[in-house]
């Protein structure tokens, strides 16, 4: 498991409360009131407490003065939003909703940066820069945000280039574990109608865990990323948009080490036991203690490497009173990656890795005016997406079944969907809401595993050597082909009441798709596929300002019943995904502000979660159904969800299946 001991101070105190933050400026220095946060989490300029959503807004002057780097750290600020560390990329879970990273699976919340959804977790690998404001949506947000948003959205809004000239270069270092960043922007006029921006950034993140066997200090990173942006006002109704974005990171060791053993659980039987008795006696003699600490024993460091561009262009057009918006991008990436999976001293498993993405997305949307008995916003959106795999390696350096299972996976997806969301006002206080979005989706992939002599072109083609490998990890020669077409109707419906000038009540109502797909990791060839997942979302809210603007609560209680949910479980080298039943999430959430003086505001964010599984079916993966193994396949019911059922949600967990072994 990870370590994360320089972020321990952070991580206890935001979990879930954020308890007595103190902020300077966020007041207006003639009064003691609090500013207007102004917020795009329906597709238009709205004021964040006239939003029927739980959400938060963390503004770019809040996320360079708390020294936010990147998404671990934004989950500091925000309850319910957990960001956990794993080797090679961060992956993000709202509400409980989220699946440890498999580079072919697509997350429950959407991501967007600009407007542009970011479909894999490595497009978010580089740090933050230059930002304007970061929302966090919690709950399905299917209409506006797409399928895939099933547990919420996170929109990143970059800073756009300034009417007026302005320069800045600033640096940083962290004392205890001598990290440092330097950025630099420029931004301004050109012409009376060009304004553009450019912004860079440099950043190495300091070492914190010593690694015994090699006499040094990991993990280090660092980060290179330049961005450049220019709007074009072309008439008084005509704006264009061009970003260029490019990022250079890096990754060098792991804070991952091996955290515990249990000495009196028995080892299995067979080979599997054999194996097992080696390698943790070459653990002990090569020092390791099986404690969370401040150091690990891996032989072989990790190592990540990760080159990306975004290009995002987007034309806004004024018709009348009405706005019409055509938005499109181009992203891809390359990833290589090596890392040494047994996490210790003994030269057992090593895995090779190459990612590389691209992606295409078009959007276009009308957005009538605000403030009418009807106001709404539809549009039509298109994606088309490729993942490739290509011979990703696996080493198995141990007698008898000394080889290399290479896995080779390709996937091409396009989806398109037609939404529309409109608010009509029954009278000035009350007002309803009903959307609908309908999404068409297609994915073709293939994967291949061939297991060949160990770091050799041969093919594997002893029988023990191979019994032993599909009995003891469930890795089989295979080829697979698959194909999926979904077709969803995702709706939601909203009540809001004003009940006074400044504080309003609101009613959801929200059912949300997520495709279903692919396991890239798959090394058995009979846990390729997995299906979509649903979910149904009730939701009561509260926001309110008082005290003459100068205090602010929100609250939200909800409840989420999921059907045939993602999981992921381990298959004794990489993670698979699958679907585990039903489960229920659901619980409060708080947002408190004050503003004690003109110059400084107490706030608080508090959030409690209680989830559950209603149903649990699984197997672990690559095994076949044995009488007399209660635990293969097994149906849990009203079982804790990891994170689950508790004031601080900055728990995260990774659910364990080991191969042929009696412990549960």
């Amino acid at each position: 498991m990870p370590n994360n001991n320089r972020r321990s101070e952070q991580s206890s105190t935001s979990a879930a409360v954020l308890g007595a933050l103190l902020m300077l400026g966020t007041a207006p220095l003639h009064a003691a009131q609090l500013e207007e946060v102004v917020v795009t989490a329906q597709k238009r300029v709205e004021s964040l407490q006239d939003v029927p959503i739980s959400v938060n807004a963390i503004s770019g002057e809040m996320i360079r003065n708390n020294g936010m780097q990147n998404m671990e750290d934004l989950a500091v600020m925000v309850p319910n939003l957990n960001v956990s560390d794993s080797p090679g990329v961060n992956y993000i879970v709202i509400r409980v909703s989220g699946v440890a990273p498999v580079p072919s699976h697509l997350s429950s919340r959407s991501a967007l940066i600009d407007g542009i959804y970011a479909a894999r977790a490595a497009m978010f690998q580089a740090p933050f820069l230059d930002l304007e404001r970061v929302e966090v949506l919690r709950g399905p947000q299917g209409v506006l945000f797409g399928k895939n948003s099933i547990a919420g959205a996170v929109s990143v809004i970059t800073a756009k280039p300034t009417e007026e000239f302005e320069a800045e270069i600033s640096s940083t270092y962290e004392f205890e574990y001598q990290g440092t960043e330097f950025t630099g922007l420029v931004s301004g006029p050109v012409t009376d109608s060009l304004y553009g921006r450019l912004v860079a950034k440099t950043a190495e993140g300091g070492a914190y865990v010593d690694n015994r066997t090699t006499n040094d200090t990991y993990p280090r990173t660092n980060a290179d990323v330049v961005r450049g942006i220019v709007v074009w006002e072309a008439t008084e109704s005509t704006s264009v948009m061009l970003k260029v974005e490019s990022s250079d990171y890096k990754e060098k060791g792991t804070s991952y080490q091996i955290s515990a053993r249990d000495y009196a659980a028995p080892l299995p039987p067979g080979p599997g036991g054999f194996l097992a008795e080696a390698l943790l006696t070459g653990m002990e003699q090569g020092g390791e203690d099986f404690t969370l600490n401040d150091k690990n024993f891996q032989n072989d460091v990790n190592r990540l490497r990760q080159n990306s561009s975004n290009y995002t262009w987007e034309v806004s057009q004024g018709v009348g009173e009405f706005d019409l918006t055509y938005l499109g991008s181009y992203s891809e990436y390359s990833r290589k990656g090596f890392a040494d999976m047994d996490n210790s001293v003994v030269d057992f498993l090593k895995w090779n890795t190459r990612e590389d993405f691209e992606q295409y997305t078009h959007e276009l949307r009308i957005t009538s005016p605000s403030g009418e008995k009807l106001d709404y916003v539809a549009g039509l959106f298109y994606v088309d997406r490729q993942l490739k795999l290509p011979d990703n390696p696996l080493d198995v350096n141990a007698p008898v079944i000394r080889s290399t299972g290479t896995i080779d996976y390709k996937e091409d997806s396009t989806s398109w969907s037609a939404f529309a969301q409109g608010t009509w006002s029954f009278t000035d206080t009350v007002r309803a809401t009903l959307g609908l979005r309908y999404s068409s989706e297609s994915k073709d992939a293939q994967a291949a595993q061939v297991i060949y002599q160990y770091e050799s072109d041969q093919p594997l083609t002893d029988p023990l050597a191979l019994a032993i490998l599909k009995d003891e990890f469930g890795s089989v020669n295979y080829s697979n082909k698959g194909n999926r077409g979904e077709n969803n109707l995702d709706p939601t419906f909203n009540v809001q009441w004003d009940f006074s000038g400044s504080a309003m009540a609101y009613f959801t109502w929200a059912r949300a798709s997520k495709s279903g797909g692919f396991n890239s990791s798959d090394r058995s060839g009979t846990n390729f596929e997995y299906g979509d997942e649903n979910a149904e979302n009730v939701e009561v809210g509260l926001k309110s300002d008082f005290l003459e603007g100068a205090a602010r609560l929100n609250l939200a209680v909800f409840h989420t019943q999921y059907d045939d949910l993602q999981v992921s479980s381990f298959n004794g080298t990489s993670f698979e995904v699958g679907n585990a039943g039903k489960a229920t999430s659901q619980g409060v959430e708080l947002d408190a502000l004050y503003a004690v003086s003109s110059e400084w505001t107490l706030g608080t964010n508090l959030a409690y979660l209680d989830a559950t599984y209603d149903e649990f079916d699984s197997s672990c993966p690559g095994q076949t159904p044995t009488s007399g193994e209660v635990h293969v396949p097994r149906t849990v019911v009203r079982s804790r969800i990891c994170r689950g059922n508790h004031w601080n949600s900055r728990r995260s967990g990774a659910a364990h299946c080991l191969p042929n072994t009696n412990r549960a």
